[in-house]
């Protein structure tokens, strides 16, 4: 070899770029389930300026989303190897939902009965679903990238 030709530069190995921390969805993420859970967290943190009724609605349009969304990520990417399912805001959602559960407890009257806004257990619930389908997903990327 002489001193013109010069010799192929070595193919850089293939890291994945780095997250930050603070994403909480990924590009890859299907739109579903990002509508879903943008209008279930709208629904929980519009409750007092919007009013419960419309709070309510605008959360119940959301759930159908989220919950088919999550599926279809989880089974369908992951099988694809795409690795964009929204896990931090799956976590995010629990475990801030969880603590509304206990923190918006109310009695109309004196001896009435102990009731919860919908807005904690709404919120915890759909965190709690994406959970379920983070760990699929999770197995069924793996599986995908073992096939290859």
């Amino acid at each position: 070899m002489n001193e013109t030709q010069l010799a192929p530069a070595a193919a850089p190995a293939s890291v994945p770029p780095r997250r930050p921390w603070w994403q909480f969805t990924y590009p890859g993420c299907r739109t579903e389930l990002r509508l879903g859970a943008l209008l279930v967290l709208a629904g929980t943190f519009l409750w007092n300026f919007a009013g419960p009724k419309l709070a309510l609605q605008i959360a119940l349009v959301g759930l159908p989303l989220l919950a088919v969304g999550a599926v279809l990520q989880a089974v369908i990417e992951a099988r694809r190897g795409v690795d964009a399912f929204p896990g931090k805001l799956a976590l995010a959602m629990l475990l801030l939902g969880v603590p509304m559960c206990w923190d918006f407890r109310y009695r109309d009257g004196p001896g009435e009965p102990l009731q919860v806004l919908l807005v904690g257990p709404l919120l915890a619930g759909s965190g709690g679903w994406m959970l379920l389908w983070w760990g699929v997903d999770a197995w069924l990327r793996r599986r995908a990238a073992r096939g290859r």
